[in-house]
């Protein structure tokens, strides 16, 4: 295993802060504070970073070269990742916690501290939809490798299923009982590659981390 990038990033990325990486792998955009760094994983360098008005919470990367950044206040930006160009500026009031890309798209997804979870077209500039089923702060979101249907996870103990051509819930896919959930709730939630599996990171006070496995299929 090659730990080359985490050592070289070490001074410009926090523990928990955000980060993701491109389709290829072959670039990584890490935030720290106010500093968004995109790094070359082949070349093991720093390519160009960015200093930002407020602190950076989220970053998504985008299959066609546009980066997402979400901040702490109601700044949510997109940039062009070749040369960290800003492209579009969105104010939501609420500070964004994640974002993610719809798959083949440029719809993007973000999830607000206030429990919202807002729907962009970024291609026209506009909010196709806002969510406000989650009663606590949204902390994650994956989409189906087919785009169909969104997943949010958030402090409130839910899992919620999203139709993305209608916009309508699907239903809960997971709930911890409020009275266990203690503010920790759900964390990450992912879809394996092969798109056959939901993985969720569940942490309940008083127990020890776990992973939950759905099938798909």
């Amino acid at each position: 295993t090659d730990t080359w990038v985490a050592e070289e990033a070490a001074s410009s990325v926090e523990s928990n802060g955000p980060m993701d990486f491109t389709a290829d792998g072959l670039r990584v955009v890490t935030g720290s504070g106010n500093r968004v760094t995109v790094w070359d994983t082949l070349a093991r360098r720093p390519l160009r970073s960015i200093e930002l008005s407020q602190e950076c919470f989220a970053i998504a990367c985008s299959a066609d070269g546009l980066v997402a950044i979400g901040c702490r206040g109601d700044d949510t930006a997109i940039f062009d990742l070749d040369e960290l160009r800003p492209i579009a500026r969105y104010r939501f009031p609420s500070a964004t916690a994640c974002l993610e890309w719809q798959p083949h798209t440029r719809i993007l997804a973000s999830g607000h501290r206030d429990g919202t979870l807002r729907v962009t077209d970024t291609s026209a500039g506009i909010v196709r939809a806002i969510h406000r089923d989650h009663e606590r702060a949204v902390t994650n979101l994956c989409y189906t490798a087919d785009g169909k249907t969104l997943f949010s996870s958030s402090e409130d103990g839910t899992i919620r299923m999203w139709h993305t051509t209608t916009g309508e819930e699907m239903g809960v896919l997971y709930r911890i009982p409020p009275q266990r959930a203690g503010g920790l709730g759900c964390g990450g939630v992912h879809v394996t590659p092969d798109g056959n599996r939901i993985i969720v990171a569940r942490q309940i006070v008083d127990e020890r981390p776990s992973l939950l496995v759905w099938d798909l299929e």
